[in-house]
């Protein structure tokens, strides 16, 4: 830039010089000959400027020799050799990949373009500076597109298929036929690989060229599936009857839940249940659907308990390994119950093992428990004991005494 500079003041002083040296001559002279006299001052002046600056700075010839060097500065070089500044987006160049190159005396466009090789890249001249810059979409020239119609009918009765779809596997688009069979596709011109296809029928390939607006029937073959015999059998109804809000847990799932303290409670378990929730933590109390505790009917074998926790609440009275099933109603009650407004719990105890002697039995860190089931006489009578027994006075007594001393 330095050099264009210095070229201008030296213009501005050899036109000044012969500005004053014409303007002593033709002082004695007519308005008019004064008037051809400046026209040619402007004509001078607007010459100079344009020999200052080049036509075209893509045309200028230079000299570049660099070794594996980053697009960013070769063109920093490049414009530092050229007294030009190359502006350009960092989201459309990729200025960090490395280029060698050895030019000499190639125009800058050549060397431009030598560097930025797709022709997605345009350079323009603007002012002392020139922009690299990626076509716009709405500078590619657009393809012209054309309209496939016509009808998909049944070959062996002719009937239009409603519904049928033709596809082009190429550009991604499909259209379906209407209620008459009729289909209408816009698509770029060129080949297309068309794909027919209709529930029932077999699928057609179609390969056509589409260059102007035209129509295409098409004519599809029933396929025919011969399926394997399929023999029906009856079988008892999985659903026997339709009660709305009814959950039923068997002693395996009531024994999932982890237990507290070694300890497995029914109660804690059915707060996990939609509809259910806590009340203190820790506490057997059950909240169904926004009601308290005592709107809660629990029956043990048909029988109300109205009192189902221990240890304040902390556990249930009863013991898991003592029973069948437990039933929780939380709306919609059976008429043979009553007397409550959240739910129902009815919870059936074992009958005991009528085929043989069986004892189970756990000791936790604040309870232990044994049930001993099994046959008085072989399928007819059974007897099951339950106990379990809690240590919790035993571990309060010393902290009583203590207190009581």
């Amino acid at each position: 830039m330095y050099q264009y500079i210095h070229k201008l003041d030296q213009l501005k002083n050899i036109i000044k010089d012969a500005f004053l040296s014409l303007y002593e001559k033709i002082a004695p002279f007519s308005l008019e000959t004064h008037l051809k006299a400046w026209i040619i001052i402007l004509i001078l002046t607007y010459s100079g400027c344009a020999l200052a600056f080049p036509k075209n700075l893509l045309n200028k010839k230079i000299c570049i020799e660099v070794n594996d060097k980053p697009v960013n500065d070769i063109l920093k070089q490049l414009g530092e050799l050229g007294g030009f500044q190359i502006t350009y987006s960092i989201r459309q160049v990729d200025f960090e990949r490395v280029l060698s190159l050895k030019i000499k005396d190639q125009p800058l466009q050549e060397i431009l373009r030598e560097i930025f090789p797709s022709k997605d890249y345009q350079f323009r001249v603007s002012g002392d500076s020139i922009l690299i810059y990626e076509k716009k979409a709405e500078e590619l020239k657009p393809k012209s597109k054309y309209t496939l119609s016509g009808y998909i009918k049944s070959q062996s009765t002719g009937e239009s298929l409603i519904g049928a779809t033709i596809y082009s596997s190429k550009d991604q688009l499909g259209a379906t036929t209407n209620i008459y069979g009729f289909y209408s596709l816009t698509l770029p011109a060129g080949e297309k690989e068309l794909i027919v296809s209709f529930v029932g029928f077999e699928k057609q390939f179609l390969s056509i060229t589409l260059n102007k607006n035209r129509e295409l029937d098409v004519e599809l073959i029933e396929n025919n599936i011969l399926l394997q015999e399929v023999v029906v059998t009856e079988q008892e109804k999985l659903v026997k009857q339709n009660r709305m809000s009814t959950q039923k847990l068997s002693p395996r799932e009531l024994k999932m839940n982890p237990p507290l303290l070694g300890e497995v409670d029914v109660l804690k378990t059915l707060q996990l249940l939609p509809g259910i929730s806590a009340g203190t933590e820790g506490s057997s109390g059950i909240f169904v659907r926004g009601g308290s505790p005592d709107q809660n009917l629990i029956l043990l074998d048909g029988v109300p308990v109205y009192n189902a926790a221990h240890l304040f609440g902390f556990f249930s009275v009863f013991n898991a390994d003592a029973i069948n099933q437990v039933e929780v109603v939380k709306g919609g009650f059976p008429a043979r119950y009553g007397g409550r407004l959240s739910s129902v719990i009815d919870i059936y105890m074992k009958e005991g093992n009528n085929q043989k002697l069986k004892v189970a039995g756990s000791i936790g860190l604040i309870a232990s428990k044994v049930t001993v089931e099994g046959p008085i006489k072989s399928d007819k009578t059974s007897i099951i004991i339950s106990a379990r027994r809690t240590f919790a006075d035993l571990l309060a007594r010393p902290i009583i005494s203590l207190s009581s001393d």
